[in-house]
């Protein structure tokens, strides 16, 4: 009688170790957020510049903020210029080092190459981006679109994925 209370006492045991790492094993995997990270990885620019790049001034080159956001936890911060509707020629299109990210309705849009790398930190759909000493807070809102709140409101508004 007490071999059985004993094999019994075994095979629960036994039963507990096997569901413990059944569980455990089930568990997400902690990859550093790279697999979270990669759908933010690219280059995003305010929606309202892009749309309406004669807003902050007239024709020629006119300047607004991105970002290029990479899987690694970094980010680029540069200045987006453009050609403006009125102009056919820039410093943007005749500086080879710039880099032309999108075209909209005849505009094209170039990236200043004196980018600033800095770092973010992403919790669920807040992405935080170490700027000086106060952070840019960007918060996701659907996809491919952003909301950002700085402290000293130079980046503020709705930003979009481009190219």
């Amino acid at each position: 009688m007490r071999k059985k209370d004993c094999f019994w006492s075994i095979a629960a045991i036994m039963l507990a170790a096997m569901l413990c790492s059944v569980f455990v094993s089930c568990k997400e995997d902690d990859n550093d957020g790279d697999e979270n990270n990669s759908s933010i990885t690219g280059y995003w620019v305010r929606e309202a510049h892009l749309n309406n790049p004669v807003r902050n001034g007239s024709s020629g080159t006119v300047t607004s903020y991105g970002f290029q956001f990479l899987s690694s936890g970094t980010v680029y911060v540069f200045q987006v210029q453009h050609t403006g509707l009125g102009s056919r020629y820039s410093y943007a299109e005749a500086n080879t080092s710039w880099e032309k990210i999108t075209e909209r309705n005849g505009v094209s849009f170039y990236i200043n190459p004196d980018k600033k790398q800095k770092s973010y930190l992403r919790t669920g759909n807040t992405i935080a981006i170490s700027i000086a000493s106060n952070p840019t807070l960007m918060k996701i809102t659907g996809s491919g679109r952003m909301e950002a709140i700085s402290a000293d409101g130079w980046a503020e508004g709705t930003y979009v994925r481009v190219k």
